[in-house]
């Protein structure tokens, strides 16, 4: 049958006319329908297999043996009723093992995703990146899930939040997608080129290179890149899709109809995915085709189909009520939008401030630090007041002395530490570092977990703070219960949320305190781990807030989409968790659960101030770690907020592979129509990096102007 084949597509070939000489598909490849590529998936289902069989309550063989038989179905090989149910089984099992680990709810959402159930898909992919936030997997499959949604601008962002975690480019391809599915297309073709050079076997790299140079409209480089992309492939019906796809575009009809022709003849006993199939009919120009083969598309509810709202092969056909209709059906759900801006646009610049983060270069003691905030210690937040008195906090910090940049043994790390300056100018004579010491005088941390939800082994990192005028100017401070996971940088998790009370605050006095147990970190149902203490605005009379309402609002994060929400209290009442509201997106619950996101793609660290025209900036890394800053423009303290002005690209990622994170401005050490803004820095390999170069790892800062 195969020889017939091959003679079959031979004929074919030679009786076709094609108005411009391409090369034309070779006839091995067509008929080889990707056979080693889908025996790869086979064999590792195979093997995944053999191993559950053996063990069951290996979660690992269920996991793999679930995830080959997916990718089997996604990738065209099998239908879904080949594939399916086996996946299904395979994740039930090991549900039953483990049904709270990242990769268990991440497949969950995937299962969700093929049965297009919109709502759960993103429900479980937000639990599974809080179950593990260094899960770049389960990040990858919610970025295509936001594509498909149309919210290409939160599926870059997720991107972004990947591409500092992964040096080796295993998310390019995936990056790539997502900058077709937005259009731009220049910069799907230039990442490709990147991800092809850096393994010329990857046919999938060189699948999506000519996806680029077809939109480019480029045809002769499509054409020739999918040519490679098919052998790498072994004939791939899903490259040969898009092969037939160009050459149709490029006008080689003959060649196109050869590559739809043999689809059709073998779909019968092979799996052929109509989608792909109609890719090859929309190049050709046959539309009613194309719009036939979609409709059987629906009927399979085909995997391909997800991407409807976003595909740009579909634009010659979208306008088509048959094409609308199935669109219709697939019910994806609405999204508001962005708050637009409505009293006027505010425009940025930005450029760094080399004097405060010099400031921050030290050689002796306190080398370094991230966590950065800074508190007004008379609980007045008026700009450029020369008598101020500012206290810095900071969270894991090394204390020890450098060289030559480099760091001599013996260097300590303690979780936090304080910095007391006289003024607003960076002045390094009115600035003193300083951290807690033991009776034999070495390093240690000022705060540690000693209340009824800390737990063993954990430490405090530090969140924002005030001086707090109705309680006698005692300064409250957020704090972290944190934990170790593992032994990389990022593992690590924050779960219980602790107030610290300390009265009369003083370079010699923060060693006494009292520490308080909140209650506000915990687990959202939906929305993953949640904390307060991200940010504070202190929003009243006394702190000299320009539209005072009396409240402090304390800001927080919900770790799945980095959602901002937020809660207020009266300062007197500070204390009192039983009286704290929290906003549920249009009033105030006095139930946390009830919290709200407010945006999204916001930081783990952040601040909100008053612009000086009524409304508030929100400022932030986007996405929490990468190199952009962020500014949100909002109408009150709960906004609504309007889109992300990216108001500065880091220059350390590009220049030294450090990754910025935790953005945000210091209001009182601005002036009227600038602020001062601090962003942090680590590596992948931070625990070894940081031992041979101590300037990776210490406050940055730049000016942010804006009118």
């Amino acid at each position: 049958m195969k020889k017939l084949l091959y003679i079959l597509i031979s004929a074919l070939i030679v009786s076709s006319c094609t108005s411009k000489n391409f090369d034309e598909p070779d006839p091995v490849l067509l008929a080889s329908l990707g056979g080693s590529a889908k025996a790869s998936f086979e064999q590792a289902a195979a093997d995944a297999r053999a191993l559950a069989n053996a063990d069951t309550n290996n979660y690992d063989a269920f996991y793999k043996l679930a995830e080959a038989e997916v990718y089997l179905y996604i990738f065209g090989f099998h239908s879904r009723e080949e594939s399916l149910p086996a996946a299904r089984d395979a994740f039930e099992r090991m549900w039953k093992v483990d049904s709270l680990s990242s990769s268990s709810l991440k497949l969950k959402a995937i299962f969700s995703f093929l049965d297009w159930n919109w709502k759960d898909t993103e429900i479980y992919l937000i639990k599974s990146i809080a179950a593990d936030p260094g899960n770049l997997n389960a990040r990858h499959w919610y970025s295509l899930y936001l594509a498909a949604m149309g919210r290409l601008d939160e599926a870059m962002m997720q991107s972004d939040s990947i591409v500092p975690r992964d040096p080796e480019g295993n998310y390019e391809v995936g990056r790539g997608s997502l900058l077709y599915f937005a259009r731009r297309n220049g910069e799907m073709r230039d990442l490709m080129i990147r991800a092809s050079e850096r393994d010329t076997s990857m046919p999938w790299a060189y699948d999506w290179l000519g996806m680029a140079y077809c939109e480019l409209e480029d045809y002769d480089r499509s054409v020739e890149t999918y040519h490679k992309a098919f052998r790498l492939s072994d004939g791939t019906p899903e490259v040969g899709a898009g092969l037939g796809h160009a050459l149709g575009l490029a006008g080689a009809y003959g060649a196109a109809r050869e590559i739809a022709d043999y689809y059709e003849l073998v779909a019968e006993n092979n799996c052929i995915p109509p989608v792909q199939r109609a890719f090859i009919h929309i190049g050709i120009g046959d539309h009613d085709k194309a719009l036939e083969l979609l409709e059987q598309a629906y009927r399979e509810r085909s995997w391909f189909l997800i991407f409807m709202n976003v595909e740009p092969w579909y634009d010659p056909i979208r306008t088509d009520n048959r094409f609308l209709d199935i669109v219709a059906r697939m019910n994806y759900p609405e999204f508001p939008q962005a708050s637009t801006e409505s009293i006027r646009p505010i425009s940025f610049s930005a450029e760094a401030a080399p004097g405060w983060t010099a400031l921050m270069e030290r050689t002796s003691g306190w080398f370094g630090a991230d966590g950065i905030f800074t508190i007004p210690l008379d609980g007045r937040e008026v700009q450029q007041d020369k008598r101020k008195k500012t206290l810095f906090v900071f969270s894991d910090t090394y204390i020890g002395e450098v060289e030559n940049n480099v760091p001599k043994p013996g260097n300590v790390m303690v979780n936090n530490s304080t910095a007391w300056m006289s003024g607003c100018d960076p002045d390094p004579l009115k600035i003193s570092f300083r951290y807690n010491t033991l009776g034999d005088g070495s390093p240690a941390s000022y705060f540690v977990p000693d209340n009824e939800a800390s737990g063993p082994g954990e430490y405090f990192w530090l969140g924002d703070g005030f001086v707090n005028q109705e309680k006698d100017n005692t300064l409250y401070l957020f704090a972290y219960h944190v934990h170790k996971t593992g032994p990389n940088v990022f593992d690590f998790a924050a779960t219980n949320v602790a107030l610290l009370k300390i009265k009369n605050p003083s370079r010699d006095g923060l060693k006494n305190y009292e520490q308080t147990a909140t209650g506000l970190g915990y687990v959202h149902p939906v929305h993953g781990r949640v904390y307060f203490g991200s940010g504070i605005f202190v929003n009243t009379e006394e702190a000299e807030a320009p539209d005072p309402d009396g409240y402090v609002y304390i800001y927080g994060i919900m770790e799945g989409r980095k959602s901002l929400i937020a809660a207020r209290i009266r300062p007197a009442d500070i204390e009192q968790f039983d009286q704290w509201t929290f906003w549920n997106g249009t009033g105030w619950s006095p139930h946390k659960e009830d919290a709200a996101p407010i945006c999204d793609a916001v930081s783990n660290e952040l601040s909100l101030n008053p612009s000086g025209d009524g409304r508030y900036l929100l400022t932030f890394t986007v996405m929490g770690l990468s190199e952009k800053i962020g500014i949100r423009v909002g109408e009150s303290p709960v906004g609504p907020f309007g889109e992300i002005h990216e108001v500065y690209t880091c220059p350390e990622y590009a220049e030294k592979g450090l990754f910025p994170y935790n953005a945000k401005a210091h209001y009182h050490l601005s002036k009227p129509g600038e602020l001062l803004v601090s962003y942090n820095t680590i590596t992948l390999n931070f625990w070894e990096d940081i031992q041979q170069d101590a300037t990776i790892y210490h406050p940055r800062f730049i000016w942010v102007r804006y009118k």
